[in-house]
């Protein structure tokens, strides 16, 4: 509903926020003109001192935020947060004159999110919504909207399935391309172009070709269908289907130039959508230079040519696969070779169910891939599945397997092969594919260690030199997989057993090679809840089937927006780990899948670590590192893990000199450094010479601050550092040290 309740607050006479219609729901009309509301608030919009104030409303809503006025005259101005107390959600953005107005999230209660631009109380402007359900997958729209509804140039992404470029009006797509690539096809048609030869019925909504929503999904809108027709496969296109296919996205031939004359292999070898802008004149109804509509463009190519190439010779069973990728079969684990076997109770590897195999005496972990195939095999209890691997995808894992079971290294998981696991019986599912590794009897998961309660109500100490261990030994994993040209894209805490070598405690990655990404995102995330994730105790195993594949709290912004991963992405999920191990909480740990995807993956939204004077240098440190690791930006952040891996272990090798000088001999050392060092001085020194004492005294307090690194180089001390940890240059040399680096990379 889009009217106002009549509760009041209990300190404020203003009535409750009303919530706005998620993705399935397109709002009704609002009284008078739109346009007319806009200009209202925009001129209305009060310039006076706001203050963060805490209301509270008798219908159980709450406000947290900036307001203006006094009691009980409240009015929400700024920045603030409002939560409903029932079946809603929250919103987190900006107020203006008591409604919402500028950049804002909605988090609705049932799982979905809006995260972009409002103006008075509905969505208005770019923003993005997403839905997420394991039987759906994950829904995304992106592009414009205006009093509420899809409106203008915009983009709809259901994962896996399909999806719908170019112009929507009332919440339909009213002109534009449909892209299905579902069952090993590929199937575009054009939807609202003039000389279509094919009528189909199109749902107002968009998502004829794309597949079925959960059953509890309803869509109340009823306009008339739009014209459609198929094209072929886009590889057999001519030049008149190309034209078909730019006309509907908004291009049209330029009559001026030559007659645009590329054919579907041509289309599909481009490298730059501008070429087809600089043949082609604008569609009358669009900007040249509107942002929205050449992202539209540009997603149209990019998801055309990853269909084509996904679909390209497409393997529905076992036997099929092998032919095409017959290396893969001196990796095969035969089933009947892994033997079943009961935890040791009393041990450690009593706590992990998922160790219950042995193969040639060795023990050994499985873990299934979501992924089933046919197994084509006689005598075998497997039954025919659906899945379909594309031909690209089970070259690239194969290469993958088989880099990974031919290297060791001694923080990642040995890899020994892959096996079938038959499905269950009266599964129709086929079977499943599953990875064999060599499992760890004396280890612990690092989710574990960070996040378990022991009998006492304490937990695991976690200390500064254990967390320079951990972050250690994933930077040697991380850069070995690099140099291999191999990402993780599967970094979490979950996947990240901790191994005790003599004395230290080292960090090892486990399940390695999972490549969720090659699956989907349905399949990937099929074990996760849908909505609010609710607060409940979980096994290990539990655990490790959540978040073991697909761990997509952890995962990078261009991830979540179905980019592949690479040696950044894992650089974010690293400071994300770290993060972890500081604030001893799961990333994003209460947001449902789409509110991750749509605030982290397109809303901009990261974790921070705060700097606080009150910490020691090395915290500072590690809080400098997360904040760097998990910049939003993919260019901002630390460009290698060797890079990490040197000034972590410069750190270590600090800490462990402060620690030896708290004994009679280290002590001489670090007197005999201090002398060493003291000749020497920052070059704004001797701007001093001259000056009476306080002049100088003066000089130093306010002119540039300078610190001495351990290579020799003295630097200036940024500005912000200066303001977080004033007179404190212990910090200081260690923060701007690591600056130094990141900069020389």
């Amino acid at each position: 509903s889009n009217s106002n309740s009549n509760s009041n607050s209990n300190s404020n006479s203003r009535v409750a926020e009303p919530a706005p219609a998620c993705l399935l729901l397109l709002l009704a009309p609002m009284k008078g003109s739109f346009t007319d509301r806009v200009a209202q608030v925009l001129a209305d919009r009060p310039a006076i001192p706001v203050r963060c104030t805490k209301v509270s409303y008798t219908n159980g809503d709450a406000y947290e935020g900036e307001t203006c006025g006094s009691s009980p005259q409240l009015i929400r101005h700024g920045h603030g947060v409002y939560r409903y107390s029932v079946g809603h959600g929250r919103y987190e953005g900006e107020f203006v004159n008591d409604e919402k107005h500028g950049r804002g999230t909605f988090f609705f209660e049932e799982g979905d999110a809006y995260d972009g631009t409002w103006c008075a109380d509905r969505q208005h402007g770019h923003g993005v919504l997403v839905h997420w359900s394991p039987k759906a997958g994950v829904w995304a729209y992106e592009g414009e909207f205006s009093d509420g509804q899809r409106v203008g140039s915009g983009t709809l992404v259901a994962r896996e399935q399909g999806s719908l470029f170019g112009t929507w009006s009332n919440g339909c797509l009213v002109r534009g391309v449909e892209l299905s690539s579902a069952a090993g096809n590929v199937e575009v048609a054009i939807v609202g172009v003039e000389g279509a030869n094919e009528k189909h019925a199109v749902s107002s909504n968009g998502k004829t070709a794309l597949a079925a929503k959960d059953e509890d999904d309803t869509d109340t809108d009823q306009e008339a269908p739009q014209q459609r027709t198929v094209l072929g496969h886009p590889r057999d296109w001519q030049a008149a289907e190309v034209r078909t296919w730019l006309r509907a996205l908004g291009l049209e031939e330029a009559p001026e130039r030559a007659t645009l004359s590329l054919n579907g292999d041509q289309l599909l070898g481009l490298t730059e959508v501008e070429t087809l802008i600089n043949q082609c004149q604008v569609d009358s109804s669009k900007s040249e230079m509107a942002q929205a509509w050449r992202a539209v463009l540009r997603a149209a190519h990019r998801s055309l040519c990853h269909a084509v190439a996904e679909t390209i010779q497409p393997l529905g069973g076992w036997e099929a696969f092998q032919d095409a990728v017959p290396g893969i079969r001196k990796r095969i684990i035969p089933a009947a070779e892994l033997m079943t076997r009961p935890p040791e109770v009393g041990t450690q590897a009593a706590a992990k169910p998922f160790q219950s195999h042995t193969w040639r005496k060795m023990p050994v972990e499985l873990h299934a891939l979501p992924q089933c195939l046919e197994a084509g095999c006689v005598g075998d209890n497997f039954t025919a599945g659906s899945g379909r691997i594309p031909l690209m995808v089970a070259r690239d894992w194969a290469q993958e397997v088989e880099l990974l079971a031919t290297s060791r290294h001694p923080n990642i998981g040995t890899l020994l092969g892959i096996t079938l696991l038959p499905s269950e019986p009266g599964v129709e599912r086929g079977a499943a594919l599953a990875l064999v590794y060599e499992a760890s009897r004396d280890s612990r998961l690092l989710f574990e260690w960070i996040h378990a309660t022991l009998p006492d109500g304490s937990r695991r100490p976690l200390g500064f030199r254990l967390e320079l261990q951990i972050s250690i030994g994933l930077c040697e994993a991380l850069k070995f997989l690099a140099e291999k040209n191999l990402a993780c894209g599967a970094l979490c805490s979950v996947n990240v057993e901790l191994v005790q070598v003599g004395s230290e405690m080292t960090a090892r990655i486990a399940r390695i090679g999972t490549s969720w990404w090659r699956w989907g995102w349905r399949a990937s995330l099929s074990t996760r809840e849908a909505g609010q994730p609710k607060r409940k105790a979980l096994s290990m195993q539990d655990v490790i089937s959540k978040y073991g594949t697909c761990p997509v709290n952890w995962l990078a912004p261009e991830l979540l927006r179905g980019k592949a991963p690479n040696e950044l992405t894992d650089v974010y999920s690293f400071g994300l780990v770290l993060w972890e191990m500081l604030y001893r909480a799961v990333p994003f740990g209460d947001f449902a899948i789409a509110h991750i995807v749509a605030s982290v993956g397109y809303g901009r939204r990261q974790v921070r670590a705060a700097a606080s004077s009150g910490a020691s240098t090395g915290t500072s440190f590690l809080q400098e590192v997360v904040n760097r690791c998990a910049n939003w930006e993919p260019a901002q952040r630390p460009k290698s893990f060797s890079m990490l891996q040197e000034s972590l272990q410069e750190q270590c090798r600090i800490y462990d000199r402060r620690k030896a000088s708290k004994n009679v001999f280290g002590r001489l050392l670090t007197e005999a450094d201090n002398l060493l060092s003291g000749g020497h001085s920052p070059a704004y020194a001797s701007s001093a010479a001259g000056r009476t004492p306080g002049q100088a005294a003066t000089a130093q307090t306010d002119g540039p601050r300078m610190v001495r690194l351990a290579t020799g180089e003295w630097v200036r001390v940024d500005m912000d550092l200066l303001e977080q940890f004033p007179d404190d240059e212990d910090k200081w040399r260690s923060l701007m040290a690591f600056r130094a680096r990141l900069n020389e990379a």
